[in-house]
């Protein structure tokens, strides 16, 4: 059974990354990591406009395990401006794991969110990422929730 946990981490250096039209976000946000070799960061704010967006959301009334079959994957196209965007990156089996969750507005004011999957740039993206050091944490399946979760060793 995995254990929840704390541990204290030390921040590194902070990085502002401007994203243009038809950036693929989550691929670009791991592109960035690689080439800069930060393993693991957090997402703490980003500003633009998205479209071609993949939502992960959970199916009502669903009880742990979690998987596949007890999500609803939304795909849409947008345009849409984000009022909410935040994750993070960590390692699993030696790649880098993308965790985004955003709220987009729509034309008409309403708003939607969730896990993003995928979704591209419109016309900008400015994203603040922070790199954490001094950690010992990664990700790993849970039988329990299903999910890829934080563990330390």
């Amino acid at each position: 059974m995995h254990k929840p946990f704390f541990e204290k981490v030390e921040f590194g250096d902070s990085y502002v990354i401007r994203m243009v039209p038809d950036d693929d976000i989550p691929q670009k946000i791991v592109s960035f990591c690689k080439d800069n070799r930060i393993t693991h960061a957090v997402i703490i704010s980003a500003i633009g406009s998205a479209k071609e967006v993949v939502f992960r959301d959970l199916l009502a009334g669903v009880k742990i395990p979690l998987g596949p079959s007890k999500t609803n994957e939304l795909r849409m196209m947008g345009p849409y401006e984000i009022l909410s965007f935040e994750g993070n990156v960590f390692p699993m089996n030696n790649e880098l794991v993308v965790h985004l969750h955003a709220m987009l507005g729509t034309e008409n004011g309403s708003v939607c969110g969730g896990h993003i999957m995928q979704a591209k740039v419109l016309s900008t993206l400015e994203l603040i990422l922070v790199e954490i050091k001094k950690t010992n944490s990664y990700r790993m399946k849970s039988a329990i929730t299903g999910l890829n979760e934080l563990l330390i060793d």
